[in-house]
């Protein structure tokens, strides 16, 4: 099977309204191109991507570093939709900004612009001459479906000092993980097996600032004031939003960290972990808003169908329930569209 060549605006991974039109809609537009037949949603990038960005916003490539390394081929199409810079020497130090990005990718990345619809309809033919060229990547299989655990002994949860329900939910959410040798829960300082653990067990920062993957590694955020949206993998720097750790899912790659009324995704590559997209938000397309004027109504937990036909999040006055899972595609001749994902 020959591989596929997709195109996405990076800016509609992020917070969005759902009833705004996405960027993408543009470059559809303009490049006359007719996305049709049914959506096909898959967390890992296609093969070959054209990802749209701006001129001055190389960021956004940052921020899904993890996603698009998973490509074979990355092709950034820079837009100059709100004029050029007029500082040649800016215009310069931007470029080699750029530079050095394309450089240190563990994939092919390719710079390319967009001023006029030719340079459009360039880049979209290379994307499509890329994935002529390659044999379809198989996609990643799903870890194995769910297991039946025998009940352990009970044990004391301490909460910590004003903690409530809430709080006791994300810490299960973002501790627990499955191991070879039956459900752990993971603390800042050990891994307690549920099978055998009686002893009281202390309240930490997991749930809050620090979380697990399914294969035992840490997250944690980083951010400081200035840098608010920044997280941390073993040694390895990323960008995520969101102030609190929501857990990872056990059979796909993907995780979630949010902060009120938002939940956000993440996705675990190949070459690393990093942002995935956001959810499109406000009631009835989303949760409810802050309440009361000081409930923020923070997320609490997520659990996402094995079979990826639905998922819920569980904020603290109301759940979504949604089948809008990122990233859908939809076909349109040579290359695919991005809708990054609707909620219906």
């Amino acid at each position: 099977m020959v591989a596929r060549a997709g195109v996405i605006d990076l800016r509609d991974l992020g917070s969005r309204y759902a009833w705004h039109e996405l960027k993408v809609a543009n470059l559809v537009q303009a490049a006359g191109l007719e996305p049709r037949g049914p959506v096909k949603q898959r967390f890992a990038p296609l093969d070959v991507v054209v990802a749209v960005v701006p001129f001055e916003e190389m960021e956004l490539v940052e921020r899904s570093r993890a996603w698009l390394q998973d490509a074979r081929c990355v092709l950034v199409l820079r837009c100059h939709d709100v004029g050029p810079i007029a500082d040649l020497e800016l215009h310069d130090y931007v470029e080699e900004l750029w530079r050095e990005l394309a450089s240190g990718f563990r994939v092919t990345l390719e710079l390319h612009d967009w001023r006029c619809d030719d340079d459009l309809r360039t880049t979209l033919g290379r994307a499509s001459e890329l994935a002529a060229r390659l044999d379809a990547s198989p996609q990643r299989a799903a870890a194995a479906g769910s297991v039946i655990l025998p009940s352990g002994p009970r044990f004391e949860w301490l909460p910590r000092r004003y903690a409530g329900p809430f709080d006791f939910a994300r810490s299960l959410a973002s501790g627990l993980r499955l191991t070879p040798g039956g459900a752990s829960l993971e603390t800042e300082t050990a891994t307690l097996a549920l099978a055998t653990q009686t002893a009281a067990v202390q309240q930490d920062h997991f749930g809050y600032s620090t979380g697990v993957l399914p294969d035992g590694r840490h997250i944690e955020r980083t951010g400081t004031r200035e840098r608010r949206h920044v997280w941390q993998l073993d040694e390895q720097p990323f960008t995520a939003y969101g102030e609190v750790v929501l857990g990872f899912d056990a059979s796909h790659p993907v995780g979630w960290t949010g902060h009120r009324m938002f939940p956000y995704w993440l996705y675990v590559g190949g070459t690393g972990l990093g942002y995935l997209s956001a959810t499109d938000h406000d009631y009835p397309c989303g949760p409810s808003k802050k309440l009361y004027g000081y409930a923020d109504n923070d997320p609490v937990r997520v659990e996402l169908a094995p079979d990826l036909s639905a998922i819920a999040f569980t904020f603290e006055h109301d759940v979504l329930l949604t089948n809008a899972l990122p990233i859908a595609w939809r076909s349109a001749g040579d290359i695919d569209g991005a809708l990054a994902h609707q909620v219906h």
